[in-house]
């Protein structure tokens, strides 16, 4: 099935959905055979890795097209956790030594703040590390200045944060004013269930951005990539610094 036809796609969809991990395994490694880097505790050095090339036509529009269903209702909760937990752990088993990591990236941070239900933070961060991104979880119950401060320390970009009760996602606003003391102030995505609700409350506590699904989260990353400098020549024969998607 070529790389980039819409067939593999839907078939990877209907793969992680099932919790067919054979058949997805088969379709993002391109291989006839499954091998036997889906047992568990057996090293798989010797499995070719997945190409970033193949995470990208594949497996991030498909967590895409996952998590946008969770959002139109069409698909569960459960399923979109499943689905990353299983792309993760295929991934992880394929190629443990050379697990394609994207470069540049930005320095993620991730957090469920000031309450302990973590299934919207565990989905964000599997799906994220799935599709390359590496992620600093900070877990869950921090606080609010804890979280800046920790943030600070690890020179983190962008900044995710998932609430499930008004009162954490109130908290955000001092999260947000904590941050805005930094000399170099992160991103701040919100994310959970008080922002779909109120679909304005990520503006009122002062978040840059929110995100209704996984989905959402790996676009709004894929937004911070760090450019790349280069040298640009100017008209005058000096060279200056510059900058390159």
């Amino acid at each position: 099935m070529p790389l980039h036809s819409e067939g593999a796609i839907a078939a990877l969809e209907r793969a992680l959905l099932a919790m067919d991990r054979v058949t997805a395994y088969r379709i993002l490694t391109g291989r006839d055979d499954t091998g036997s880097a889906l047992v568990p505790g057996l090293d798989g050095a010797s499995i070719p890795p997945i190409p970033l090339e193949r995470v990208d036509a594949l497996l991030v529009p498909v967590l895409r097209s996952i998590g946008n269903g969770w959002g139109a209702g069409s698909v569960a909760l459960s399923q979109v956790y499943m689905s990353a937990r299983i792309a993760e752990e295929i991934i992880s088993r394929v190629a443990p030594v050379e697990r394609p990591v994207r470069d540049p990236a930005p320095v993620i941070g991730l957090a469920t703040l000031e309450d302990r239900h973590e299934l919207g933070k565990r989905i964000v961060g599997i799906s994220l590390r799935a599709v390359g991104y590496p992620v600093i979880d900070y877990g869950s119950g921090i606080t609010a200045e804890e979280l800046a401060d920790r943030a600070a320390e690890d020179g983190v970009q962008v900044l995710l944060v998932s609430t499930l009760m008004l009162r954490a996602s109130m908290r955000v606003s001092v999260l947000a004013a904590r941050l805005g003391e930094l000399a170099a102030r992160p991103r701040l995505v919100v994310g959970g269930a008080p922002y779909l609700f109120d679909e304005s409350l990520w503006r009122e506590v002062g978040a840059d951005a929110m995100g209704r699904s996984a989905a959402d989260a790996i676009d709004l990353v894929d937004l911070q990539r760090p450019h790349v400098p280069v040298l640009v020549r100017t008209g005058n024969g000096t060279e200056a610094t510059g900058a390159q998607a």
